[in-house]
């Protein structure tokens, strides 16, 4: 049971057809603005809303660390963006669909599986793990796409306190929909 949800979360994940981080990702919609993601995974789960996405892509981008390995060439930034995403969305879902159990194991098959598919193009891509701030980081991104699972939670059962719960971002976010309404 517990082997087919990891194998389910990974489908989803491997279904985005991004072509860059989701931080620099859109699926704008001049005609609907609710369906507007101005920073997006492209992926469809139904736990997932536009401001999860947009905190998830945000954490990610804004969070990289220090790493000798940027200048070494260029593929290896985008191999961490690319890990980091599907780290963070990973725990996300993983734990929206109430299995927080499975977060470690989630994070081995998704590095394992990204570095695999970097090192099939050419790429020797093992190197990423022995850099000490890069693993710290897919650590972060974990309990960060965890966290931001439960704070779902919290939104949904503290219905009195609409609001307190969103982040700045969140809060940016609403009200830059809202005017993009008015000017539409």
């Amino acid at each position: 049971m517990l082997e087919k949800i990891l194998k389910n979360v990974l489908e989803i994940l491997d279904t985005s057809k991004r072509l860059a981080p989701a931080y620099y990702t859109s699926n704008y919609n001049r005609k609907d603005i609710n369906f507007t993601r101005p920073k997006t995974y492209l992926i469809d789960f139904n736990d997932l809303t536009p401001i999860d996405e947009y905190e998830l892509a945000s954490y990610v981008w804004q969070g990289l660390p220090n790493s000798e390995l940027y200048g070494k060439e260029g593929h290896y930034l985008s191999a961490i963006v690319i890990i980091a995403e599907d780290i963070t969305m990973g725990a996300f879902i993983v734990n929206r669909l109430g299995h927080r159990e499975l977060n470690s194991d989630l994070t081995r098959e998704i590095i394992e599986k990204r570095l695999n598919f970097f090192m099939d193009k050419g790429y020797p891509s093992d190197i990423i793990l022995s850099d000490r701030n890069i693993r710290e980081y897919f650590y972060k991104c974990e309990k960060f796409g965890t966290e931001r699972a439960n704070l779902n939670d919290k939104r949904e059962k503290d219905l009195s306190g609409l609001g307190l719960a969103f982040t700045d971002n969140e809060k940016l976010l609403f009200y830059y929909q809202k005017l993009r309404q008015i000017v539409n």
